[in-house]
């Protein structure tokens, strides 16, 4: 059987070995695998200047959703951050509109999706980083979960992310020749798709969901993230590209036990940064635990974008004591990292009403004894909720909401005819399945039975 390496070093340690020493890292595939390490420090890649330009990309073939009091609108319009590699000398801020450094190009390219209220200044420092080593960085806004919405914030566009994704990489693929700075930029074979919570559930969307995804991509970046279900599709970690999961031990928003399952399900290579102590997103600012993710993230995009041998070697001794990197670099490796035991809860739900109900009625859910400080989600599937996320409605559920007491109350309507793949009418009992976990999680989901008038 193959063995994959779990390595836990710091790079403390790493760095003061002898050169040439053996390492001894532990294997949860059992026995222990000996690994190469070098007291030598990373070879840094070579930093660039990074320059700047912003952009909007309208999608005229989708809609945006109405929300709130904002009306409908028959195209998508995506404002985007783009930071490519620049002339001039490294160091200080991206530069707007700077002339592009095209001896090295063209680059290989990393899309970026923001969490919910989120943007590019939430993540400025991560990719700026990426740019500096030689990266473009495509950053957009999506229409309806970005800092700057208009009126109020929709969770459940999250939907539409991964299509705005590929649409945004087909705009930067085929930059126009002249004076855009982007043109003949962006190597198409080096694609990697990245993202932070939300942002993370539009990326695992775009590699993972049968829904929506983008074969260009080859590799992705999960941070803070969830398998939250997606309409039509469903989730097959067999088939992905290399993906690096990055995710905090106290992370109260998102579990860490979700990214540990993810990771487990996969088929490398693939890898695992646990940020020992972290929450959700606070590591995002610049500091220490930034660094090391900056590093990690670095080397795993060099590894499997440029397949640069170095950084794959660095991959598997990278870590430091806040931040541990489990690394598995062979596709056929059996490596399982063990779930950290979920917290006590007394999970109680109730729906009024929830027996002969009609299309759009208005249904008072109450929920108590869940996690607090984290999310919860409540969503309408046909049959008794055995169907899996495609048998339910999540074009407008009431998805990854916030949940800080672990109690509390809200009104869905609900809906007859189809639903997903099922239906819901007087003939066809449904439920609500409530939970405060992602949705493909069976030990936090509580299913109420619903009945239609006929």
């Amino acid at each position: 059987m193959a063995r994959g390496v779990r390595t836990l070093l710091t790079l403390a340690a790493l760095l003061s070995m002898p050169a040439g020493a053996l390492v001894a890292c532990s294997s949860d595939g059992g026995g222990t695998d000996a690994v190469t390490a070098t007291s030598a420090a990373p070879v840094a890649t070579t930093p660039h200047a990074v320059g700047r330009v912003d952009e909007t990309y309208v999608d005229d073939s989708r809609s945006t959703p109405a929300h709130g009091a904002v009306a409908e609108r028959p195209e998508r319009s995506i404002d985007t951050t783009v930071l490519y590699p620049a002339e001039g000398e490294p160091g200080g801020a991206p530069v707007l509109d700077a002339a592009p450094d095209r001896d090295g190009a063209p680059y290989p390219v990393v899309v970026f999706s923001h969490g919910l209220g989120g943007s590019f200044d939430s993540s400025r420092a991560l990719l700026e980083g990426w740019a500096e080593a030689g990266f473009v960085v495509v950053a957009p806004q999506f229409p309806l979960t970005n800092a700057d919405t208009e009126g109020s914030l929709d969770a459940a566009d999250v939907q539409q992310q991964p299509g705005d994704v590929s649409f945004v990489l087909d705009r930067v693929l085929d930059a126009p020749e002249g004076d855009d700075p982007l043109a003949g930029l962006v190597d198409p074979d080096q694609v990697a798709l990245a993202g932070h919570s939300n942002g993370a559930i539009t990326t695992l969307g775009a590699v993972a969901n049968s829904c929506c995804r983008d074969d260009r991509a080859d590799a992705a970046i999960v941070l803070s993230g969830a398998d939250a279900p997606f309409a039509d599709g469903e989730y097959d970690f067999a088939d992905t590209p290399p993906t690096l999961w990055v995710h905090g031990t106290e992370d109260a928003q998102v579990s860490y036990d979700g990214a540990v399952s993810m990771f487990n399900r996969a088929v490398g290579p693939k890898g695992l940064l646990t940020l020992d102590g972290a929450d959700h997103a606070t590591w995002l600012r610049p500091g220490p635990v930034l660094d090391d993710v900056v590093a990690v993230t670095t080397d795993f995009l060099d590894a499997e974008l440029l397949g640069d041998p170095a950084a794959g070697a660095r991959l598997e001794g990278d870590g430091t004591d806040a931040a541990t990197l489990e690394w598995v670099p062979d596709e056929g490796a059996d490596v399982t990292i063990p779930t950290v035991p979920p917290p006590e809860t007394d999970r109680q739900v109730s729906a009024e009403p929830s027996d002969d109900l009609v299309d759009g009625q208005p249904v008072t859910v109450t929920w108590s004894g869940f996690l607090p400080d984290g999310t919860i989600n409540i969503v309408q599937c046909a049959g008794d909720g055995t169907g899996g996320t495609a048998a339910c409605k999540l074009d407008d559920a009431f998805i990854l909401q916030p949940n800080p007491t672990g109690a509390g109350t809200t009104t869905i309507e609900v809906v007859t005819g189809p639903v997903g793949t099922g239906v819901c009418d007087a003939d066809h009992a449904c439920v609500l399945a409530v939970n405060d976990s992602a949705l493909s999680d069976p030990d936090a989901v509580i299913f109420l039975p619903l009945t239609f008038a006929g």
